[in-house]
């Protein structure tokens, strides 16, 4: 960064908190939600909801998981954490279903096999959860899957 004369320009600590405190607010405007924490314990609520085709191809049926456990790496991660430290479904295949009413996180429970890594919870079946083609990554009336790198236009 320079100024006018092509000086480098000096950011006082201040200055800098605040453009922070900007990029902070503008991340939670554009991606709502925590990435530390599962809404499982809210219940059955409207909420941002994807699903996880890793854990579909693995052989369970079609899941959907909250935001959190599709993109974070586990609650208690470190800069000292291992890399192999557990994580739900960030290194997995997921789509965005966009937002739900009446959904609950399915990450961990009877549904999904393996742990999630920000909540205990076992043996937990998610009766009142509705699910459709769309959780299979196939959309619209067709049922084709959606493959946006092949999109054109």
């Amino acid at each position: 960064m320079t100024d006018e004369k092509n000086e480098p320009a000096t950011l006082t600590a201040v200055d800098y908190l605040e453009e922070q405190d900007k990029l902070i607010k503008e991340a939670a405007e554009t991606i709502p939600g925590r990435i530390d924490t599962c809404s499982f314990n809210k219940g059955y609520v409207r909420q941002q909801v994807f699903s996880c085709l890793t854990c579909v191809a693995d052989g369970t049926d079609a899941n959907g998981v909250c935001y959190g456990c599709a993109v974070s790496r586990g609650a208690v991660l470190t800069p000292f954490s291992p890399a192999s430290h557990p994580k739900c479904h960030t290194t997995h295949d997921v789509v965005e279903l966009f937002y739900k009413r009446n959904f609950r996180c399915d990450c961990g429970t009877a549904k999904i096999n393996g742990k999630c890594s920000l909540q205990k919870k076992t043996g937990v079946l998610n009766e009142k959860n509705k699910y459709n083609h769309n959780f299979e990554g196939k959309f619209c009336y067709c049922r084709s899957k959606y493959t946006p790198e092949s999109e054109t236009g």
